[in-house]
């Protein structure tokens, strides 16, 4: 908390009275009871892990890749067909012989 804010002395009395009463004591009983005297025994359910526990991901994980390299090779493939097939299907007009389109919707 900075030095000089206006509410310092207010939260410095409210946090004396809250160690006066127990009550910080009492939550931190609550919470972190015992922390510095655990012991870090291991259960009879755990075990360190195996490559036969990870072999589904030493697996999973290269096919994902390898699908997805798929799939952008063919989006890519798919994009350059049909770039493709309009630039090959405009054909160049001269300009003298280019007649405008007409639709019967236009005509009035």
């Amino acid at each position: 908390m900075q030095k000089h804010m206006k509410l310092k002395p207010e939260i410095d009395h409210v946090m004396q009275g809250l160690y006066q009463s127990g009550a910080i004591d009492g939550l931190y009983n609550r919470w972190f009871w015992n922390v510095t005297n655990q012991k870090c025994g291991s259960p009879s359910g755990v075990r360190p892990l195996a490559f036969d526990d990870i072999g589904a991901i030493l697996v999973m994980m290269p096919a994902g890749i390898l699908l997805s390299l798929v799939v952008l090779f063919l989006e890519h493939l798919s994009a350059y067909c049909v770039n493709s097939t309009e630039i090959q299907y405009q054909k160049r007009v001269a300009p003298e012989t280019a007649k405008p389109i007409e639709h019967k919707l236009w005509r009035m």
